[in-house]
């Protein structure tokens, strides 16, 4: 089983509740694997921010500093080195290791949070099932060369579904989905506007999902649109899409999100 990321950040973040982190302490003593994860997950966030330390650099330099003075007073007798060298191995060593940690944390940040990446996740899970109503042959047809890759083929059906046809928003939804796998993500949230008065509450509620993650594909996470449809999902516990919205909204304001974006 995946580590649950969201839960790790929220324990080393602080942002548990006493029960919550001590049942998840308790996990972490059971789970040899996610004790380890937790550890690196840590390493990793402590690696950035010294990194990026004034602190740590003006440590440095204090170090560099009174070498460099051992050192003088000690040439009036003899002529060496050895605590420059020191010196300078056990800040290269440091260097070394902050840098792969910082490496290494950006490349995680990168594959598991940048906006692109976690629509195509959550999009993953996405069905496009939806029950299609009236002569459903020709319109399951046109899915199957969706899902087959065939756009040209699939997209001529949809857009020959005239307004009025009870299959009209059925085949706007599966033209905006195309459009998002084509990577047409601005002209796929276009399509979805057809959808938002629409009285099916699950293509109402899919397409505002699908509209949410063209945003996500966009890296348009400060839009109003998307925050707006967003906060709406989040708040309303009888969503289709929920639970993802709420997962989703805890990985825009975690650090590996700001790390990424």
């Amino acid at each position: 089983m995946e580590p649950d990321i969201d839960k790790i950040e929220a324990y080393l973040s602080g942002n548990m509740t006493g029960a919550e982190r001590q049942a998840f302490e308790a996990e972490i003593g059971k789970d040899q694997s996610l004790a380890e994860e937790v550890d690196a997950v840590r390493l990793a966030r402590e690696a950035v921010e010294l990194s990026i330390s004034d602190s740590l650099r003006a440590r440095f330099q204090e170090w560099g500093q009174t070498a460099s003075t051992e050192t003088k007073a000690k040439e009036a007798k003899v002529v060496t080195m050895t605590p420059r060298r020191s010196l300078r191995r056990i800040l290269s060593i440091a260097a070394s290791v902050l840098l792969i940690l910082a490496v290494g944390s950006f490349w995680y940040a990168n594959n598991q949070f940048s906006t692109d990446t976690m629509a195509a996740a959550y999009y993953d899970n996405v069905s496009l099932d939806l029950s299609v109503r009236g002569d459903a042959d020709p319109m399951a047809n046109a899915v199957d060369a969706l899902e087959a890759g065939n756009y040209t083929e699939a997209d001529a059906y949809f857009s020959s579904i005239a307004e009025g046809d009870d299959l009209y928003f059925d085949a706007q939804y599966y033209l905006a989905h195309s459009l998002y796998r084509q990577g047409a993500y601005a002209a796929s949230i276009e399509q979805l506007d057809n959808l938002a008065a629409v009285t099916n509450p699950n293509l109402r509620e899919n397409g505002a999902w699908l509209k949410v993650l063209n945003y996500l594909a966009l890296g348009q996470t400060e839009n109003d649109d998307f925050q707006t449809l967003l906060n709406s999902m989040v708040e309303d516990d009888g969503h289709a899409h929920h639970n993802d919205a709420v997962a989703l909204d805890k990985k825009l304001n975690s650090f590996w999100y700001q790390l990424a974006n």
